[in-house]
């Protein structure tokens, strides 16, 4: 990505980006305040954050992170929902053993909203950290205690060998319900084959996402990176935005998050926690939205380049 904006993009006429299904989980919209006079409430020095789909600020292996995960492992399967509901991981080895909070086998390490201090952020985490057993694995989802009827759902995160995949469940999870998340194969610590159970979504076909179609190429109308690195800002993780024509964001999406918080707020973190899910951006017909990613999370997008000169390139950034 450094090469691309230092070596093709001076030199650009138009970009567009391939826009997989694969890449939900990369939809973003740029967020700011109603009154421009109004005092700041992050931790760089303007008045913008940012907001990816399901009302999050980083990717799920950043919050795994944050939780106290660990994201280095041979292979990694993470589950991360959006509300106060108490959501659990479980896995099935090929071998018969059962990974879930009563049997964590040193590889469940994070597991939220049990008890205690609940979060609207929550995650847990399945990690082999050596000998990754080959064979089918068996992924569920249980209920153990529903709290809330909002923002419902939940996303999969599985890694190996550096590809990250992501499975959606949209509606809610039933009190002591059970989803069958999918079966994934594992031959040499690399996910081999994943097949998703019937309520969860990859798949490769073409679909609506806030007013694009994706499996195609999609004009950018911008390119920027997070407002925490807007005017030589170095404000914690930097993310890169690219915007999308005709890309619009149609819910009304979360523009505080306390991690984005002044030190001095910080003490206020439950008021601003119930102002951030009570006082969400609405919908607007001027809005920049698009497709962004996290310079810590490995990922990759294909860009169809047109140089002023009219030669037309095909490149693949990494991140």
């Amino acid at each position: 990505m450094v090469s691309f904006m230092k070596d093709i993009l001076p030199g650009a006429a138009t970009i567009e980006l391939w826009v997989a299904n694969s890449h939900e989980p990369h939809l973003v919209s740029l967020t700011t305040g109603r009154h421009p006079a109004a005092p700041r409430l992050f931790t760089w020095d303007n008045d913008f954050a940012w907001s990816y789909g399901g009302n999050v600020t980083d990717s799920i292996r950043e919050k795994v992170k944050r939780a106290g995960g660990n994201v280095t492992g041979k292979l990694r399967v993470s589950l991360s929902w959006f509300n106060h509901d108490d959501l659990d991981l479980h896995v099935y080895e090929p071998n018969g053993d059962h990974i879930w909070y009563q049997e964590k086998r040193n590889k469940l390490d994070v597991d939220m909203n049990a008890g205690g201090t609940l979060s609207r952020e929550p995650v847990e985490n399945v990690t082999w950290t050596d000998r990754v057993p080959d064979g089918e694995y068996r992924i569920e989802v249980n209920q153990y205690c529903r709290r809330d009827s909002s923002d419902v759902g939940f996303v999969i995160e599985t890694e190996s060998n550096g590809k990250i995949e992501n499975y959606r469940h949209e509606r809610a999870v039933g009190h002591n319900e059970t989803v069958e998340v999918g079966r994934m194969t594992v031959a040499g610590g690399v996910i081999t084959a994943f097949r998703p159970g019937k309520d969860m979504q990859p798949g490769s076909a073409s679909k609506e996402l806030w007013g694009i179609t994706t499996e195609q190429f999609v004009p950018v109308s911008t390119i920027m990176y997070s407002p925490n690195y807007f005017d030589d800002s170095e404000v914690g993780n930097r993310h890169y935005f690219f915007m999308l024509k005709g890309c619009v964001n149609d819910q009304p999406t979360r523009g505080i998050y306390n991690e984005f918080l002044r030190s001095d707020l910080q003490p206020h973190r439950k008021v601003f926690e119930v102002l951030g899910d009570r006082t969400k951006c609405e919908p607007s017909a001027d809005q920049l939205s698009g497709l962004g990613f996290s310079f810590t999370v490995r990922s990759s997008v294909i860009a169809k380049v047109t140089m002023t000169g009219g030669r037309r390139r095909l490149i693949s950034i990494q991140f």
